[in-house]
């Protein structure tokens, strides 16, 4: 595997660290992305387009000996829910097409939300062996990647060298679009929190992400999902730890889960005609109802992914929220 490593979505905050562990590798690198609000690595070849555009896409593929498909709509919400199906699964099918053509291995960049469904129970632990049919799901984006997934493992059993890892939430500099965690510890920096859900969340740091999702590259078997997840931590925990590093009062009131149900509910259909986010998108809400645990075993035995405790990370993420003005 020693051609050119094509990484679509390398604008984003995933893509653009796994393009920073390629080159600091020696790998040759293209970046395939609409835009690319930072700088890339010296050496990477930039290429600005669209998954979704056969010209782009078969420029930027061809000849290359892999794929990174981190290309998606990663946002809980959208005005038109149809975008997830178009650029999340139709453009997940396409990056399988042009590695079918060009002989490439595929990792796809799938989502720990896959495996989180409507009958997932409190305090149940999770791992890749959880296969849920889409209409499960708890929303269109998480049914969006799952759909991707079966297109995946349909490609790896016709024979396309393709495989699956499913990152929980990422954490840590360079989100220059905003992801929902990047979000939230903002908010939480900012002292703009006023009350908190009582939730689980897990939360990876994207640099180790990233080496994870190299170490599936070079490592992973055909047809594997990897499960590549941090830490458990209730939201009250992840708050104390934000608000001390950045130096201000944690948020001190609970939400009830039911009313915060309520309010993504009717948040959401107020979105849907004004076309701004919900704060507080139902879909997130729906999975943060959910109090369910990872197991990351099968990464950590077949791909040595070992990620570090998350503090790091977050104190590095305000940092960087702080550099950029957005504190």
């Amino acid at each position: 595997m020693s051609g050119p490593v094509l990484v679509t979505g390398a604008g984003g905050f995933v893509g653009g660290h796994v393009v920073a562990r390629l080159t600091a590798a020696g790998r040759e690198v293209r970046a395939l992305d609409f835009g690319f609000p930072a700088a890339l690595p010296e050496g990477v070849a930039r290429i600005e387009g669209s998954v979704l555009d056969a010209s782009s896409l078969g420029r930027a593929a061809g000849g290359a000996s892999a794929i990174v498909h981190a290309a998606a709509i990663a946002h809980l919400w959208t005005r038109a829910p149809g975008d997830y199906d178009l650029v999340n699964v139709e453009g997940t099918a396409r990056v399988l097409e042009a590695a079918a053509r060009e002989g490439a291995r595929v990792v796809h960049v799938s989502s720990f939300v896959t495996l989180v469904g409507r009958d997932s129970c409190d305090g149940t632990v999770l791992d890749e062996g959880v296969e849920l049919a889409p209409g499960e799901m708890l929303g269109p984006y998480p049914r969006s990647k799952r759909l991707a997934e079966l297109r995946v493992a349909e490609a790896a059993a016709s024979g396309v060298d393709a495989l699956m890892v499913l990152p929980s939430a990422p954490v840590g500099p360079g989100d220059h679009r905003l992801t929902p965690p990047t979000a939230m510890i903002r908010d939480l920096a900012a002292g703009r929190t006023p009350a908190l859900i009582d939730c689980l969340l897990n939360l990876i740091d994207a640099r180790a992400l990233a080496d994870g999702i190299v170490a599936a590259l070079e490592r992973g078997a055909t047809g594997r999902r990897y499960l590549l997840t941090g830490e458990d931590l209730p939201m009250r925990e992840v708050a104390a730890m934000v608000t001390r590093l950045a130096g201000v009062k944690p948020p001190k009131a609970n939400v009830p889960m039911a009313l915060a149900l309520a309010a993504g509910r009717i948040e959401t259909a107020i979105s849907r005609v004004t076309g701004r986010p919900p704060k507080a998108p139902l879909t997130g809400v729906r999975l943060a109802a959910r109090r369910v645990r990872f197991d990351n075993a099968r990464a950590r035995a077949e791909l040595g992914f070992a990620p570090p405790p998350v503090e790091a990370a977050l104190n590095d993420a305000i940092g960087w929220l702080r550099a950029q003005g957005h504190l």
